[in-house]
């Protein structure tokens, strides 16, 4: 059995054996969200297949997109100012796709009478207060 431990996004994550199937060790991660979801009978599944697939491929598009548009906007930039503003414009881009996705599918689970559960309480972002990076108040 072979075992690896990597850095990933949400932090460090564990494979183990052959298929190699990845769970998050700490943090908020994909493999919990979708542990959340309701289970799928198997006609669930096929009846939601086609429209999950056209999300899929519409969402990669879509982010094939912005990373080309972020590119060009690295590129281009001349300071630290402007590469700065192409990281914000692309940070927001990404979380805009995240939310309208995250929509249409919600709005796919009710086409096909599945309820999905409420989403989570949201998380304090850097730099807001009570959140990582906030100023300390004395």
């Amino acid at each position: 059995m072979v075992a690896a431990l990597v850095l990933g996004v949400s932090g460090p994550i564990a494979f183990s054996g052959a298929s190699a199937s990845a769970q998050t060790i700490w943090g908020e991660s994909g493999a919990r969200r979708l542990q959340s979801m309701p289970k799928l009978t198997p006609e669930q599944q096929k009846k939601l297949f086609p429209g999950r697939k056209e999300l899929l491929l519409k969402e990669h598009q879509e982010r094939i997109a912005l990373l080309q548009k972020s590119q060009s906007c690295v590129g281009a930039a001349t300071n630290s100012d402007a590469l700065k503003t192409c990281l914000i414009e692309d940070r927001k881009a990404n979380t805009e796709l995240r939310r309208r996705m995250h929509e249409q599918i919600r709005q796919l689970y009710e086409r096909n009478g599945i309820q999905l559960p409420p989403p989570g309480p949201a998380k304090e972002r850097r730099g807001e207060p009570g959140g990582r990076g906030a100023a300390l108040e004395p």
